[in-house]
């Protein structure tokens, strides 16, 4: 391989930084897919030379995988019989649609791997390359989301800006210092770059995008090469884990949209986040299950000029209707398969097994307590001292704080079967809650549709608080808005009226033919 030796010549003169991993064996890539055992069906499937490959090898571990008739749902005629996952719509639409499979189908694009389809149907060259093989750049509409192979980026001008913050900011390249050799459409490109705002996509980068006369690897126009498939994520506020975990729901979204090589779920890949900044946040371990390599940011990069081999730029997480932030949602539907996916891919890779057993016939419950100034459950002692007193229940009182291991947080939640919190980011956490779960969001703070939205996204219970004559709000002050704000208040509950919350998300986990089937009970009653 060419590029081999004139990148080792390069790195004995010091002329370039070469970021290389060596290929990988077939048989040591795909018999590695580390995916969850009922994903690596549909990963055959859509690959079908690896599964001809594993077919044909004796030593293949997969092969009781192999021919099975699945899909995701993004796949041409998939039916719903074959799909990974139905969602049901048991609901009324509310006049969002017009019959019930319309209301399906909606709840399918809007929320499910009919999201990722509408994003892979509009993909298409937006710079076409010169011969089979050479360097191109694809993007989907909006230029929400996009791919390239030989990009070349120059980021020599950054180290201006060495000492301001360059998060959020849409002038961080100028004309020409993105490009590659390929046949670029500026009409394409023109028209596809509408949504300018720096979290909704990636048109204030890709506007200033050129078509270049040589290939710049193996060049001096290279002072960094990085050969491993590379993705630069924008991210959302990192304090927020509601808002954070946007960024790694749309990556692994993209991973889908992506989904036509068979390396795509491969975990030796390069992250770059789009910032200049240390990343600096208790969800570290959530980049894990997509890179197994250390996080790059753009004060590594200042002052270079980087080659990108493959590069993969995901759907940004402030998207205009995009999931699951500003996500519109038909009513009465729940059970997303994407969503699905991602629990089940999440704790794969976080080495948390997923729970197929209950150990005991009590529920387990876990209540978030909040240590913040505003959305506190001022009695949330009493409240926990009544639960404590039912047999029927284990209780567990949990506090996640920034010092909090994330991975720890996210086992505490998986082994959890009713979740009780106020309106805040820790309810985000029904992500990862088995698919019997309840959710108890004690108090919307006026935020109707955020957590339960969410909730039927990822087709778990979802239980509020129903007599507001027995809450009681103690109002603070909006720091803008100067007045009184449910969100910036503190609650006390009747203890009664929150046991009888209680008693009927019980009574929804037990009834859970899933639940049931953990615990060994019979799906029917005998007669």
């Amino acid at each position: 391989f060419l590029f081999i030796m004139v990148s080792r010549n390069l790195l004995v003169y010091g002329w370039v930084q070469v970021l290389y991993v060596c290929s990988i064996s077939y048989s040591k890539n795909v018999y590695n897919l580390n995916l969850p055992m009922e994903h690596i069906p549909l990963f055959f499937n859509n690959h079908p030379k690896a599964s001809e490959k594993c077919q044909m090898d004796l030593k293949c571990p997969y092969k009781m995988h192999l021919g099975h008739k699945v899909c995701w749902g993004y796949e041409e005629n998939c039916s719903a019989q074959d799909k990974y996952v139905n969602s049901v719509c048991p609901g009324d639409h509310k006049g969002w649609a017009s019959s019930k499979k319309e209301q399906i189908e909606l709840f399918h694009k809007q929320g499910d791997f009919g999201y990722v389809k509408e994003r892979r149907n509009s993909l298409e060259k937006i710079c076409t390359p010169v011969q089979s093989g050479y360097a191109y750049l694809a993007c989907s509409q909006h230029l929400h989301f996009c791919v390239g192979k030989h990009i070349w980026m120059n980021l020599t001008d950054l180290v201006r800006y060495r000492h301001e913050s360059l998060k959020y900011s849409t002038s961080i390249l100028k004309h020409g210092d993105i490009g590659a050799v390929c046949r670029l459409d500026p009409g394409k490109l023109k028209t596809s770059r509408n949504h300018q705002s720096s979290l909704q996509s990636w048109s204030p980068e890709l506007q200033n995008f050129v078509e270049m006369k040589n290939d710049s690897i193996g060049t001096n126009l290279c002072d960094v090469v990085i050969n491993r498939p590379a993705i630069i994520m924008k991210l959302d506020a990192t304090v927020s884990m509601y808002h954070h975990f946007c960024d790694f729901f749309n990556l692994y979204a993209s991973l889908h949209v992506n989904n036509s090589e068979e390396n795509t779920f491969t975990t030796d890949t390069q992250i770059i986040i789009w910032d200049n900044a240390p990343y600096r946040s208790n969800f570290l371990e959530a980049f894990k299950p997509f890179s197994r390599n250390p996080l790059m940011n753009l004060a590594d990069l200042m002052g270079k000029k980087v080659c990108f081999r493959d590069l993969m730029l995901p759907m940004p997480p402030r998207m205009l209707f995009g999931l699951y932030y500003n996500t519109p949602l038909i009513n009465g539907c729940f059970k997303s398969g994407l969503f699905h996916a991602f629990n089940r891919f999440m704790l794969h890779r976080m080495k948390i097994p997923y729970r197929t057993k209950v150990g005991s016939d009590v529920v387990k419950v876990t209540f978030l307590s909040r240590k913040t100034q505003y959305r506190r459950v001022l009695n949330e002692d009493e409240l926990l001292s009544a639960l404590r007193r039912r047999k029927s229940l284990s209780v567990e009182k949990a506090v996640y704080h920034w010092d909090t291991n994330f991975k720890d947080q996210v086992n505490s939640t998986h082994h959890t079967d009713i979740l009780i919190g106020l309106h805040g980011s820790g309810l985000t956490h029904l992500m990862f809650l088995p698919d019997w779960a309840v959710v108890i969001e004690l108090h919307n703070c006026g935020d109707e549709h955020c957590y339960l939205d969410l909730a039927r996204l990822r087709g778990v219970e979802y239980l509020t608080w129903e007599d507001q004559e027995k809450v009681k709000v103690e109002m603070g002050h909006h720091p803008e808005l100067k007045g009184p704000h449910p969100k910036f208040a503190n609650y006390i509950f009747d203890t009664e009226a929150f046991l009888r919350l209680l008693t009927k998300a019980e009574a929804l986990v037990r009834s859970n033919k899933e639940w049931r089937f953990v615990r060994g009970y019979p799906l029917k009653d005998e007669l």
